[in-house]
């Protein structure tokens, strides 16, 4: 009996699934209060093919989260039954009465719809529903969400809680998922809101994404990575809070069902033999939060040399000159190199103490981790033997409580004439010793009465008309034209949309190379600046006024194509739910930039 019902169940496996198919919108809550989330889901089940899904609008509501997508697999006596489920959290703008509108989904190309929904939102938060709660393998009747609520955590670590001034510090954002096998996967965080870091100068860091390492942290063992890290220099002194790193995560839970009886014994007969062999998962939205920390920031001690420019930490310096022979009004190059740890972003480009008839201009910096530099453009006007002074300043050294100052070495510079040196057109020379040539300077006084003549010499009439007017002519077009580039110039709506393409392919340029780094971080947040950054300079609508909801109504108003603008939705989405994601997945990445792209293109063309 038992061999006849395993072949039973095989028959019934590879059987095609002839179950109806059906879709169908339902919310966890019908009445709430404004303050309340709740979720919104669209199920289709029996479906095969899906496409075209297209949601109501939710201009609404505000989008907490998703679209978040789960699959799950059922036996029935029909055969294997597939339903796939999309999933919004929402929350209230306003209170009243309001419609959800119905979604259209294609199986096997036909079309189904949904019908619409009413939700009642009031100033008193409503009843909690019960209705939603589902069960792990081993956490009974459990509510998932407040399981992972309570035991996920996201850790900030410094590398110091104690420090002076101007004394830079790391500062990481862990993420710990805890190691018992029931969550499946981490799928990124949205609604981020990064601490403020009052008081601090702030700097976010890039670095190569991690594996999931096992750690202990009070008696559990979690499942850890990595996913921010900043470096802050503090401003001021005194107890400095860090405040917490917010966000919404999203995480795919193994759901198994609670086996009883269906009342159908053949059914029963399959769950004894087979039970369940799917791994049945599902999306759940989870609201995160680091904890506050406070950092003990100390003045630093009076004594502070003369040349303290407010460098903290532990430096070397070097530097160089491009030539100790140069010509005359030829540049060389003075170049500084501070190495080191500390506050490097913040140092000030140096004050060259140079020899009189010498020149210098802004420096070029170059900076690169744990290095700055600066070059410095010189150029000598006299010839003669200089004296380049050392350049000196100091630092204070957090480990050893004290100033410290570093001076550079003398540069001794012969400088001779060059080719288009002139003596007499120079305020100095080598030896700086004082040139009269009075008689060449100054014109002696003639006493004799002076001779004039006529030496003008005939010019027709048309030759002077035309000198006379050309100018004329010429100042008024230039008048206009200038007129028209200030107008231009103030207008500076019209100069951010001309130039909105361009600037959105440059960043994707930049998301491009973190492509080939495989940095996929910064690809996502590079490729979602270029589509908020383009839609924000196209339609001059500030940054922190768009989102997905008005986005998608302002384009329909600009007659934007339905397709064009579920592109751009969904590519943001994807960028959303994979920034913070621990898994590098360049297949995806990719995918990602050519939607990004043909999305930008697609825009510009529909919006001329």
């Amino acid at each position: 009996m038992r061999i006849t019902g395993i072949w039973l169940i095989l028959f019934f496996l590879t059987a095609h699934v002839s179950a109806q198919t059906s879709f169908k919108a339902t919310v966890s809550k019908q009445s709430l209060g404004v303050s309340e989330r709740f979720q919104l889901q669209f199920t289709i089940t029996g479906g095969n093919n899906l496409a075209d899904f297209r949601p109501p609008s939710l201009s609404d509501f505000i989008v907490l989260g998703g679209p978040n997508q789960s699959n799950k697999t059922s036996v029935s006596t029909s055969g294997v039954v597939q339903t796939f489920t999309l999933s919004y959290i929402l929350q209230p703008k306003t209170t009243g009465t309001f419609t959800i509108g119905a979604a259209y989904i294609k199986s096997d190309n036909k079309t189904y719809s949904t019908q619409p929904l009413k939700v009642e939102v009031t100033n008193a938060p409503a009843p909690t529903s019960k209705g939603n709660q589902n069960t792990t393998g081993n956490s009974g009747n459990e509510d998932i969400t407040t399981f992972l609520r309570d035991n996920i955590l996201i850790k900030t670590e410094i590398s110091d809680n104690e420090v002076y001034v101007g004394e830079s510090f790391n500062v990481s954002l862990k993420l710990c998922i805890p190691d018992d096998g029931r969550i499946y996967s981490f799928k990124g965080f949205q609604n981020i809101k990064s601490s403020a870091y009052d008081g601090f100068y702030s700097e976010d860091v890039s670095f190569q994404e991690e594996s999931l390492k096992r750690e202990v942290i009070n008696g559990k063992t979690y499942n850890t990575t990595i996913f921010k890290r900043d470096v802050l220099t503090p401003q001021r002194s005194g107890n400095l809070i860090l405040d917490p790193f917010t966000a919404d995560g999203v995480f795919t839970v193994k759901v198994k069902s609670q086996k009883k009886s269906t009342g159908d014994p053949f059914q029963d007969m399959l769950n004894e033999y087979f039970g369940n062999p799917f791994v049945n998962t599902q999306d759940f939205y989870v609201p995160l939060a680091s904890k506050t920390l406070a950092v003990q920031v100390k003045e630093l001690p009076s004594g502070a040399p003369a040349d303290f420019n407010g460098a903290v930490g532990k430096f070397s310096m070097k530097t160089q000159i491009s030539s100790t022979h140069p010509l005359t009004d030829e540049p060389l190059t003075y170049r500084i190199t501070i190495s080191g740890s500390g506050n490097l972003q913040l140092f000030p480009a140096p004050t060259l103490n140079l020899p009189p008839g010498w020149e210098t201009y802004d420096p070029k910096v170059i900076e690169s981790p744990g290095q700055k530099t600066f070059e410095f453009p010189l150029i000598a006007r006299s010839p003669g033997k200089f004296t380049l002074s050392p350049y000196s300043w100091s630092y204070f050294d957090p480990a050893g409580k004290k100033y410290v100052t570093i001076q550079a070495e003398t540069y001794p510079v012969e400088v001779t004439p060059g080719p288009g040196y002139n003596p007499n057109a120079n305020t100095f020379t080598g030896n700086k010793e004082k040139v009269e040539t009075l008689g060449e300077d100054i014109r002696f006084i003639q006493k004799d009465a002076p001779a004039y003549g006529d030496t003008r010499k005939n010019i027709s009439s048309i030759t002077l008309f035309l000198l006379t007017c050309i100018p004329v002519f010429g100042g008024i077009a230039l008048t206009v034209f200038t007129s028209k580039q200030r107008k231009m110039n103030r207008d500076v709506k019209a100069v951010r949309a001309a130039g909105a393409n361009s600037a959105a392919k440059k960043r994707l340029n930049q998301a491009s190379m973190y492509l080939q780094q495989k940095q996929s971080r910064a690809f996502y947040d590079e490729t979602i600046r270029a589509l908020w950054g383009y839609l924000s300079d196209k339609l001059h609508i500030p940054q922190h006024n768009l989102s997905k909801e008005t986005m998608h109504t302002v384009l329909l108003e600009k007659n934007i194509s339905e397709s064009t603008i579920q592109l751009f939705l969904k590519t943001i989405d994807t960028c959303e739910m994979s920034v913070f994601s621990p898994q590098v997945q360049e297949e995806q990445m990719q995918e990602v930039y050519q939607a990004a792209t043909h999305c930008i293109e697609s825009l510009e063309k529909e919006l001329r």
